[in-house]
Order: C-alpha cells, then sequence, then structure tokens
C-alpha cells in the first residue's frame, strides 16, 4: 500500500470514529425541569416515557391530570401547549395540581416529532427512546399501562 493510500486510509478512518462519536451523542438531550434541575433524554432509558401536552384552558387536560399523577409504571413529563414563561408554568402547574415533571420548553423539535394540533396528546416513547405512537383525548393508568404492557396504540388506546 502507497503512502497516499494509508493517509486516505487514516483519514476515513478517523471521519468514521468522529462521525460516530457525534452521532452517539445526538440522542442525549437535556430538558429544563420546572424546578429548575435537567433530566437527560438519555437517564431515561430503560423506561416507558409519556411525553403529555396540556394547557389550563383545556377540559379533557384536567380530567387526565389526577390519573398522569397517579401514574407509577413509566415517566410522565408534561409540556405546556401555550408555552408560558416560567413564572406563568409554574402557577398554571399549581392551579391544576400537577405532580408529575413539567419541562419549560417544548421538547419537539430536539426528540423530532411533530407539536399536537388537538389536546390533550400524549406521545409515547419505549424504553430504547424510539417514538411509538400519541394517544389523543384523556388518558387513564390502564391507558398508559397498556403501553407498557404491549406496546401497541390500539390497546393503549382510552
Amino acid at each position: 500500500m502507497d503512502r497516499a493510500t494509508k493517509i486516505t486510509t487514516r483519514a476515513i478512518g478517523v471521519l468514521v470514529l468522529i462521525t460516530s462519536l457525534l452521532l452517539s451523542g445526538c440522542d442525549n438531550h437535556e430538558f429544563e425541569r420546572l424546578e429548575g434541575s435537567a433530566v437527560s433524554w438519555q437517564s431515561l432509558r430503560g423506561e416507558w416515557v409519556f411525553i403529555n401536552y396540556w394547557a389550563i384552558w383545556c377540559g379533557p387536560c384536567r380530567e387526565e391530570i389526577p390519573e398522569l399523577n397517579a401514574f407509577t409504571e413509566g415517566r410522565v413529563l408534561g409540556v405546556n401547549f401555550d408555552n408560558p414563561d416560567r413564572t406563568t408554568l409554574q402557577q398554571h402547574s399549581d392551579e391544576l395540581n400537577i405532580e408529575f415533571t413539567q419541562l419549560v420548553r417544548d421538547p419537539s423539535s430536539q426528540l423530532q416529532f411533530e407539536r399536537p394540533s388537538v389536546l390533550p396528546a400524549t406521545y409515547v416513547f419505549d424504553p430504547q427512546g424510539v417514538y411509538r405512537g400519541v394517544m389523543v383525548g384523556p388518558q387513564t393508568q390502564a391507558s398508559l399501562s397498556a403501553w407498557r404492557e404491549t406496546g401497541d396504540l390500539e390497546r393503549g388506546a382510552p
């Protein structure tokens, strides 16, 4: 092998290594929680994640919040559809007695899924962090558990 070929081969190897390292970090997004700390997407591996969009003016959202608060078989992350400032988000969360984790900013662009057009909407991610679907309408502990147990949209629907 001549010198030019060796240099080209090494350069390609280095580029592949750098690309692999960069891509491996792409799914480790960090999301700021209302309480101030961050949650990394990578830290949620191994559990079902349900990203729930809600709004203060949404009646069905209010209906499902006690069910989401009581759900313990996965991680529920809340996102206020109206994207208010932190103070307003805290006020709305307090008013609705939301106990599950609230994200300060909408994660849809980072996680590459489309924002909902109706509320409430709950996006489902499996334990490997793979998007599995969206459930529209108020959810219950049973509908969320069905996803966890079967990974099936039809069986998970309310």
